[in-house]
């Protein structure tokens, strides 16, 4: 899914920018890693993710799933994918790039492992250390001339596109292996009162 979409709001830190560390880390090592502990994020990044991308739609695969799991996140996935491909994010104007330009990069919304405690979630916290020494920028600025009804159609088009998206992605988070873990006691009662998290 490409950043440029809507789904660029919510920043992620994943195996990519962890591996991103890691060569930082390496660089900065010059050839004494073997001094340093580095988390090797390749040995927990599973193979299937470093495999060239399907060729086939994905839309067969949400019909093909070997089970109805499978196929209900295949499905999500989708729907996150089309829901936030309706909608650019908004670039900054030149102004606001200026006002911008002393603050660090958006903070990530999610961390996506692929196992707890391993190599992505190490260099994950230790870049979060740092994360703190100057004003992080928002993961979303919406423009709004509120004299102009055109843009205020526009910023609310595009408000709706980002709360679609969040919800779809919620649905999905749902929907992953694993994650009744971590399903707090507040949210198990509203589920079982049939409360909607989305």
């Amino acid at each position: 899914m490409s950043e440029r979409h809507i789904t660029g709001i919510a920043t992620k830190y994943d195996y990519r920018d962890a591996e991103d560390r890691a060569q930082m880390l390496r660089d900065w090592a010059d050839g004494e890693e073997e001094q340093y502990e580095i988390a090797d994020v390749a040995g927990s990044t599973p193979s299937c993710m470093k495999q060239k991308a399907l060729t086939r739609s994905t839309h067969a695969l949400s019909t093909r799933g070997k089970t109805g799991e499978t196929q209900a996140l295949i499905k999500a996935a989708l729907e996150l994918e089309q829901i936030s491909a309706t909608m650019q994010r908004p670039e900054y104007p030149d102004d606001v790039r200026e006002q911008l330009g002393d603050t660090n990069p958006a903070l990530p919304a999610a961390l996506v492992v692929f196992a707890e405690h391993d190599a992505i979630e190490a260099h994950f916290e230790d870049e979060a250390q740092s994360w703190g020494e100057a004003t992080p920028e928002p993961n979303l600025i919406l423009p709004l001339n509120a004299f102009d009804p055109e843009s205020v159609q526009s910023t609310f088009h595009t408000l709706a596109v980002v709360c679609q998206t969040l919800a779809a992605a919620n649905r999905l988070i749902d929907l992953m292996p694993g994650n009744e873990k971590w399903v707090t006691e507040s949210e198990e009662d509203d589920d079982s009162s049939g409360g909607d998290r989305s």
